[in-house]
């Protein structure tokens, strides 16, 4: 297979020239003229992206994990916890208190009221165990996406999904491929006062 990144000039447009080239890990980025290619012969996406260099928002170190998991492990996290603190700040017995049924006629009501209170306040013992549980396997799931999170570089890109490559750039090399981009800063693109 072709290694694109050594025969950009094939690639360029008329008038297109070559400011910049930078390894990163596998990947490499070449900022020209025109536009921001970037190279990614090893990853599992599009083996090369051409962005023009007003859509590009900037380039960043960033974690990324292959899973997923923060959202989910938040949503149970915080469901458990509640569940716990229902099951702790809820008394079933003080809300319905058992009443005292030793003289009531008629024992087949009676012990169905009974199993009824019982079955209720187990209910208090079952929504701390299955919150407990849910606890545990919302930190589970954290603790698996920031045990499998790598420092990646991505660069932003204005309306489509970020080019994420594998790292192997530090802070200085980052700046460099944001100067050689020469992203805009906030206040320069604010629109000029009238």
């Amino acid at each position: 297979m072709a290694d694109w990144s050594e025969r950009v000039d094939e690639l360029l447009f008329d008038g297109e020239s070559v400011e910049s080239t930078v390894d990163v890990g596998a990947g490499t980025i070449v900022v020209t003229s025109h536009r921001v290619l970037v190279f990614t012969p090893e990853g599992d996406g599009p083996r090369y992206r051409a962005i023009d260099r007003p859509n590009v928002l900037g380039v960043e170190q960033r974690g990324v994990s292959p899973f997923d998991l923060f959202s989910k492990a938040t949503k149970l996290g915080v469901g458990g916890g509640l569940l716990v603190l229902v099951g702790l700040v809820v008394d079933p017995e003080a809300l319905f208190p058992r009443p005292d049924l030793s003289g009531a006629q008629g024992m087949g009501v009676v012990d169905t009221v009974d199993s009824m209170l019982g079955v209720f306040y187990a209910l208090d013992l079952a929504l701390l165990a299955l919150g407990a549980v849910l606890s545990i396997v919302g930190v589970g799931l954290l603790t698996v996406q920031l045990a499998t999170r790598k420092d990646r570089l991505a660069i932003e890109i204005a309306g489509e999904d970020d080019v994420v490559l594998s790292w192997g750039v530090d802070d200085a090399t980052v700046a460099e491929i944001d100067a050689a981009i020469d992203v805009p800063e906030a206040e320069a693109q604010a629109p000029p006062a009238v």
